[in-house]
């Protein structure tokens, strides 16, 4: 499965924090590469940190899905985008959480906590509902656990919250 990551950040996220993001987009595409679908082949999680006064124009969305849809664009390289078995869905991170964390390791694990957050609340549309979303989950789980980025405390903790 593709994933990807479409970032919106406020002025206020360093270079540091962006960097950062680019990485977490490496590894949850990694996390991934291997995971198979015939109901899904490709999300596109839209990530926003934005700081507090611009929280208000950015919202988390109800995720969609597109069984096979072509859609034209003009700010695209190609005239037309083909959307096939694709997810689009929001991740909101908290702006402040974020950019308390002062490492990289810190950061990713906030990051990946926080996402792990999001697939267990996610509401997949009705095409999708079939979707094994607890494998899915698993897998991203069982990823950030094996390279280190979270341990299985995290999660217990997350999960009593």
């Amino acid at each position: 499965m593709r994933v990807l990551l479409s970032i919106i950040t406020s002025f206020e996220v360093d270079a540091f924090h962006k960097k950062v993001l680019h990485v977490f987009e490496d590894l949850i595409s990694e996390a991934f590469f291997g995971f198979k679908s015939d109901l899904i082949e490709e999300m596109c999680v839209g990530f926003v940190c934005v700081s507090p006064g611009f929280s208000e124009f950015f919202k988390a969305k109800r995720p969609k899905f597109y069984d096979d849809k072509t859609i034209k664009s003009q700010a695209s390289p190609t005239p037309e985008i083909r959307l096939y078995k694709h997810l689009i869905f929001d991740f909101i991170m908290d702006f402040e959480t974020y950019l308390n964390a002062k490492d990289e390791k810190e950061c990713l694990r906030v990051l990946a906590i926080s996402f792990l957050k999001v697939l267990e609340e996610l509401k997949y549309p009705g095409k999708v509902k079939t979707f094994e979303k607890e494998r899915f989950n698993q897998t991203a789980k069982n990823f950030f656990i094996k390279k280190n980025i979270i341990s299985e405390a995290d999660i217990d903790s997350q999960q009593s919250e």
